[in-house]
């Protein structure tokens, strides 16, 4: 899906359309179930004496395998009974005039139509990432890495407090947080 609105921003730019957009808060709970699944009651919900009983399912929730499915279904019924028309190309990618967009997933659209500019930008993301991880106040930089630059295990803590330090970093959650940004 990121290729297809990659495409359509380029598209948008070469021949200078307006950009519109749209979004659905806690999509997977709108899909509708059409067989039966039960489930365990959600803790703080048994009453006394009815320990025993389960949940019939019938609309999706977070979690169930077949969610994002029968909220595609749900979805496609609903967007085509607006009169939006589907992708030939890419089935998750209908168009219709919407409004123009600042925003798709999060990348925020900067747009100079008198120069034919269109960019894209995550500033916004990286900062909410940093903030988590109490970062706000380190060093920026234009590159992810200096071209060149040689990282070798001489640079690895050395002293038990050194140790402690990085202990504290969660550096594998910071750089999947970091690689998420396209």
């Amino acid at each position: 899906m990121a290729k297809s609105i990659r495409i359509m921003l380029a598209i948008a730019a070469w021949y200078d359309y307006k950009i519109w957009q749209m979004d659905v808060k806690t999509a997977f709970l709108n899909g509708f179930v059409d067989e039966e699944i039960y489930m365990d009651q959600p803790e703080g919900f048994t009453s006394v004496g009815e320990e025993q009983k389960v949940c019939h399912l019938q609309k999706s929730i977070y979690g169930l395998k077949q969610a994002s499915r029968s909220w595609n279904i749900h979805f496609d019924e609903v967007i085509r009974g607006y009169d939006f028309i589907k992708n030939d190309f890419d089935p998750c990618v209908y168009k219709k005039d919407l409004g123009e967009a600042s925003y798709i997933l999060g990348i925020k659209i900067i747009r100079d139509r008198s120069k034919r500019m269109l960019g894209m930008t995550q500033t916004s993301y990286v900062e909410k990432v940093l903030k988590r991880f109490k970062m706000e106040n380190s060093r920026r930089g234009f590159l992810p890495m200096r071209h060149g630059l040689k990282l070798s295990k001489k640079q690895s803590p050395k002293t038990d407090e050194e140790l402690r330090k990085m202990f504290d970093i969660p550096y594998a959650s910071v750089v999947g947080s970091i690689q998420y940004a396209v």
